[in-house]
C-alpha cells in the first residue's frame, strides 16, 4: 500500500501522498479493519478512481452501520444482563 522512495543511503524517503496514506490505514485499522481489508478498499477505489471524499464517504457510511450493528449488540446484551445486585439481592430474601 505504501512505496515511499529511497534516499541513496537506503532511507525511506515519505513523501506527503504516503503520509496521507499512512494516516488513512492507521484510521481504518482502528475501525477494526484488518489490513487485508484496507488494502483490498485502496485497490477498489483506485480501480475506480473515486475521489477520496466518496471514498471516505463510503467507509463513513460503513462505519455507521457497524455502529448501529454494535448498539442493537450492546442494547441486547444490557437487556438480557438486567440489574445484578437486584438479582443477588433477591436471592438472599428469605
Amino acid at each position: 500500500m505504501l512505496h515511499p522512495c529511497r534516499a541513496e543511503n537506503g532511507r525511506r524517503i515519505y513523501r506527503t501522498i504516503d503520509v496521507r496514506t499512512l494516516t488513512h490505514i492507521l484510521l481504518l485499522k482502528r475501525a477494526s479493519y484488518t489490513l487485508r481489508e484496507i488494502a483490498s478498499l485502496s485497490a477498489r477505489a483506485a480501480q475506480r478512481k473515486t475521489t477520496q471524499n466518496d471514498f471516505w464517504q463510503a467507509q463513513l457510511s460503513v462505519l455507521e452501520t457497524r455502529r448501529t450493528d454494535l448498539n442493537g449488540i450492546i442494547g441486547q446484551s444490557a437487556g438480557g444482563l438486567g440489574n445484578p445486585s437486584a438479582a443477588s439481592s433477591e436471592g438472599n430474601r428469605p
